[in-house]
């Protein structure tokens, strides 16, 4: 560790400063990047709940024509709600 502190005490002030806006710019690049990752894969699980919401719809819609088609025959609703 001490020929590293030795090294950077070195460096002229010119080189600090472009080497911490160097590392600045690479960590802002990792943040990024994995920000873009992420929403990529959030994305992808929006859409499967579109989809699986599009059946849930269907299956409502399906109950209720049951419903509908029975409710002559019993008089009554199936469902408590």
């Amino acid at each position: 560790m001490g020929r590293l502190s030795l090294s950077f005490t070195n460096l002229s002030f010119l080189y600090k400063v472009w080497g911490g806006f160097g590392a600045i710019l690479v960590l802002t690049a990792l943040v990024g990047g994995l920000g873009i990752f992420t929403l990529t894969g959030l994305s992808q699980r929006s859409e499967i709940t579109d989809e699986a919401l599009a059946t849930i719809t269907g299956l409502k819609a399906l109950s209720a024509a049951r419903e509908a088609f029975l409710q002559p025959m019993f008089g009554m609703g199936l469902n408590s709600s």
